[in-house]
């Protein structure tokens, strides 16, 4: 994900979430920069190994919570 003021792309580790063959990214820990970074840019790329993945986002909210 770039980052929201500087505009580089930042390096983060994830946690991906697979259900139904659709992809989650979860924040475990809240609302961390990463998550603050993704909602501006509502897009990015999952890196694994020499894997690239872009994607864009939709982020969904917990209204038990």
């Amino acid at each position: 994900m770039r980052g929201r003021t500087s505009g580089e792309w930042r390096s983060n580790p994830v946690n991906l979430l697979t259900i139904n063959e659709r992809h989650y990214l979860v924040a475990p820990r809240g609302e961390t920069q990463w998550v603050r970074n993704l909602r501006v840019a509502a897009s990015g790329e999952l890196r694994v190994g020499r894997r690239i993945q872009p994607f864009t986002s939709i982020e969904l909210v917990d209204d038990e919570g």
